[in-house]
């Protein structure tokens, strides 16, 4: 069991464990990716940049970061530098962790979301919007510590009925993804989400 004061996060990971310390992340905080990263990951960042503004006053800025200030690091495991490092502290290897598994770990220098796989690191970046809690002065703050987790199921399914609509169905969908489901029922055939 997890202390009252542990974050909340949907689904519970397979592993998660934080302190009493917090980050502070600023307004405009960098989001920092691999120099090489690929179309898929950088559309990763956008997402995730795009839907934790959509929920707190946290501006992610794709590129390079301020000295000395925290920043989110956003990269797969074999990319190198703090990728690698997490990794390597986490587990996060193909003989070590299942399929799409990733980790999140935060410290006074950050946070750092890397997975074997993209859609490893989408679970990742899901991971981390659960984990931010919202500044009254601006920002967001983050639990120090981490999330090592992979999808206990390969297909993790949300159930609807074909009489949804348009915008309240897209955002029921959202929502489940954000969870992590992955297909979606409501018809006479299964949809990928």
């Amino acid at each position: 069991a997890l202390p009252d004061s542990a974050p909340f996060v949907m689904p519970q990971p397979q592993k998660m464990a934080f302190g009493a310390e917090r980050v502070r992340l600023a307004r405009r905080t960098a989001l920092i990716l691999p120099e090489d990263a690929s179309p898929a990951v950088r559309e990763i960042a956008e997402t995730l940049r795009d839907l934790i503004g959509g929920i707190a006053d946290l501006d992610l800025q794709i590129g390079a970061s301020v000295e000395g200030a925290p920043a989110v690091r956003l990269g797969p495991a074999g990319s190198g530098g703090h990728f690698a490092e997490t990794a390597a502290r986490r587990e996060i290897a193909p003989e070590r962790i299942g399929p799409e598994g990733y980790a999140v770990e935060v410290s006074r220098d950050g946070a750092v979301l890397t997975a074997l796989d993209e859609v490893g690191l989408l679970h990742a970046a899901r991971t981390f919007i659960f984990l931010a809690r919202p500044e009254l002065e601006g920002g967001v703050s983050l639990p120090c510590g981490h999330v090592r987790d992979f999808p206990r199921e390969p297909v993790r399914p949300v159930f609807g009925y074909g009489g949804w609509r348009s915008d309240f169905k897209r955002r029921v969908l959202t929502l489940h993804a954000l969870l992590k489901c992955n297909m979606a029922f409501g018809g006479t055939t299964p949809a990928s989400i």
